[in-house]
């Protein structure tokens, strides 16, 4: 008979729908990820969401690049790829 309290933590500062619109500006523009604007959030939080998101509900992870995927972030894997053997 207690009245509901609420919902413990930090309210969010950005809106989910702001940081979604920031997942889908990096997609279709194919930007960096440090590039994406500021009005979409952060771009580490948009990064964050959108990995996961990729790897646990079903959007193709970065590890495995479908050919489904946007072609932008198929282009990002390969960069990082090749970016990473080059480091070896």
């Amino acid at each position: 008979m207690l009245p509901e309290g609420k919902k413990p933590g930090h309210p969010p500062v950005w809106t989910r729908r702001q940081l979604i619109d920031g997942i889908r500006f990096r997609t279709r523009t194919g930007v960096p990820w440090r590039d994406v604007s500021e009005r979409y959030g952060p771009w580490g939080r948009v990064y964050d969401l959108f990995r996961h998101w990729s790897c646990r509900s079903g959007w193709v992870c970065h590890e495995a690049p479908e050919p489904m995927m946007p072609m932008a972030i198929v282009a990002d894997f390969r960069r990082r790829s090749a970016r990473d053997d080059h480091a070896r």
